[in-house]
């Protein structure tokens, strides 16, 4: 019988002295993601160089590459996807392009990145005058797209607003948010096509 219970004692005093493993949770097993965000694969540039040049003809880069890199709205499921890094003298810039199936879907992907919006998921508010990151940036959000374009150069360049209009839109925008480099973000609304500033 003792000795039973001195194996019981060693067994029980063995695995006490374990060391227990933490699991680490991340964002991803966290926050949900929508079913098109585990399977989509980004648009594949089927075009050659020459022909992205043409697509981004408004700007002087010296390489364009696709990037692979997620920002938060793609866990809602967009329907499609446009990523580019541009490269131009030491400066890079970074172009996303989501498109939704509906406002719906696009406010949504919107107000949860505002949420969380950055690597430190910095919670914003629309219309509040505040940094969003410390590199410029825009963002326009109408009713089916969202554009953000991020960049470490220090002015902002109104090329974009003339690409998007060749692209096909127009200032129709919910939303439009500037900011340069680190300083705080501007607010701005459209409606008949006049732009209104949201913050003062």
């Amino acid at each position: 019988m003792k000795v039973y219970l001195f194996i019981l004692s060693a067994v029980l005093l063995l695995f006490s002295c374990q060391e227990e493993s933490e699991e680490v949770l991340s964002m991803d097993d966290i926050l949900p993601q929508s079913e098109r965000y585990n399977r989509m694969q980004t648009d594949s540039i089927e075009e050659n160089s020459e022909a992205l040049k043409i697509n981004f003809n408004p700007f002087k880069y010296d390489s364009l590459i696709e990037i692979d890199d997620r920002v938060f709205p793609e866990r809602f499921g967009p329907d499609s996807v446009r990523k580019y890094r541009f490269f131009h003298d030491e400066f890079k810039t970074d172009y996303y392009e989501l498109i939704f199936e509906d406002s719906l879907k696009t406010m949504n992907a919107f107000f949860n990145w505002l949420d969380c919006f950055g690597d430190d998921c910095d919670p914003h508010s629309v219309g509040e005058k505040r940094n969003f990151q410390k590199e410029s940036m825009q963002l326009w959000v109408n009713d089916t797209a969202l554009i953000y374009v991020s960049s470490a150069q220090k002015g902002i360049s109104p090329e974009w607003k003339e690409y998007l209009k060749l692209r096909g839109y127009e200032d129709d925008w919910n939303y439009y948010i500037v900011q340069f480099y680190r300083a705080s973000a501007n607010w701005y609304t459209f409606e008949d096509g006049r732009q209104t500033k949201l913050n003062q």
